[in-house]
């Protein structure tokens, strides 16, 4: 059996800087050291721009370096995906591309390179094939973007088959593509990803057992989708499990790879529809349209004000832009990390208001995130803290762009209020 493990790699920008450290420490520094030290693990990485940003910001030095030549090795592949994690569905067409490419950008500046092809200045990144929509939150006109912008595989979780068509896509030892188009589509194996990821000891044995369960219905591979931070921070002998979960694959004479080339070797021309789904959700959500159980919920005032907080910031920006002129193109300037507001603050191609709305909207790309609903969900989690920190990156946005926009601040004031008076 060929086993294929996708790790997800990443942090919101509201983070705590300590928090940071620690997971650098746990996890992300020792997996690359096993990374470099098993010859014979292939992986597939998604690191989006917010876990690399924070790499710069924290100069915590060797990560990206190291994930760069891995990644000229073969080691790993990257997938593509959103800048700062939103959940995709909910967003326009507009902004989900600009999540992606922002994404793209962020990736070309730390571990591509700075230089087009024909020299200009630019950020490029080679052979992204894959794509991970945060929270595994998916539809088909998502699917159609994606492909649209040359990505040729999406990982989903198993809940976004139909249900009719479920035994008939795990069983079948191959890959679909999505209804309609071309972009082929991974299932995650829910089962033994979930084992891994809640396991609290190193003991490999019930993943090798699932494994040979698999085996025995004719599956020839298995795919492995979960946090990367299981691996020495959610779990704190998760190093220990990993490297006890590799010897122990390859003891049973299983071999690794990619999904990429596992794609490759397992392609149809199958097609099959999916439904809305995100890897929060279980069986018994999806019959209750429960789609984003812990994101998005019904009679929770928090999540509610800071959809309005969306709508709000987006509406603003729109509406500076198209007072601009649509002189707001700095931010795709060639060279230059819009992300990093010293480097924005000095460039002479940028006028001050130009400045101003880069950086409002840098902030409100790091609000979008979808840690903020996670984190005021009470299914189980709520964290006063980390939720007045998610507010902040939408105050930020408003004070960045109230020079252009003279209301913009006592709007924001009385939903700031709203959220403030809803977790007291």
């Amino acid at each position: 059996m060929i086993v294929s493990f996708l790790l997800h790699l990443y942090q919101p920008p509201f983070q705590y800087a300590r928090i940071f450290h620690e997971l650098a420490s746990e996890c992300y520094v020792p997996l690359v050291r096993l990374l470099k030290r098993k010859k014979e693990f292939r992986a597939t990485l998604n690191i989006p721009l917010s876990l690399l940003e924070w790499f710069d910001k924290e100069k915590v030095e060797g990560f990206t370096e190291e994930i760069a030549l891995l990644r000229d090795k073969e080691v790993i592949e990257l997938t593509g995906s959103a800048a700062y994690h939103p959940i995709l569905t909910k967003l326009s067409e507009a902004e989900v591309e600009r999540q992606i490419i922002l994404n793209e950008a962020g990736l070309g500046y730390y571990l591509g390179r700075r230089q087009g092809f024909e020299g200009e200045n630019a950020f490029m990144i080679k052979n992204l094939g894959g794509f991970f929509p945060p929270e595994m939150a998916f539809n088909s006109d998502l699917g159609k973007l994606v492909e649209s912008l040359g990505y040729e595989w999406v990982i989903l979780d198993e809940v976004s088959i139909p249900g009719d068509k479920r035994e008939e896509v795990k069983s079948s030892g191959i890959f679909y593509r999505l209804l309609g188009s071309n972009l082929k589509i991974c299932f995650r194996d829910r089962g033994l990803s979930l084992g891994v990821a809640y396991k609290r000891d190193s003991d490999p044995g019930d993943f090798i057992e699932g494994l040979k369960f698999l085996s025995s219905l004719g599956r020839k591979f298995a795919l492995i989708v979960l946090d990367g931070e299981t691996f020495g921070h959610h779990n704190k002998g998760g190093i220990d499990l990993l490297d006890n979960l590799l010897d122990s694959i390859l003891a049973e004479g299983h071999t690794f790879s990619t999904l990429s080339n596992l794609m490759h070797e397992f392609d149809s021309k199958k097609e099959t529809p999916v439904v809305e789904a995100s890897w929060g959700a279980s069986d018994e959500d999806m019959k209750e349209g429960n789609v984003y159980p812990k994101w998005y919920l019904s009679g929770n005032e928090v999540h509610s004000a800071f959809s309005d907080f969306e709508s709000l910031m987006l509406s603003s920006l729109s509406k500076v832009s198209k007072e601009m002129g649509g002189k707001t193109s700095g931010d795709h300037i060639g060279n230059l990390p819009v992300w990093d507001f010293n480097k924005v603050s000095v460039s002479s191609d940028l006028s001050e208001n130009e400045k101003s709305f880069i950086k409002s909207r840098i902030l409100l790309d790091k609000a979008l995130n979808s840690d903020k609903y996670w984190w005021s969900s009470k299914n189980p989690f709520f964290d006063v803290n980390l939720i007045k920190r998610s507010l902040e990156l939408f105050v930020k946005s408003a004070e960045k762009i109230s020079p252009l926009d003279q209301d913009i601040l006592k709007d924001i004031k009385v939903l700031k209020e709203r959220v403030l008076n809803s977790i007291k």
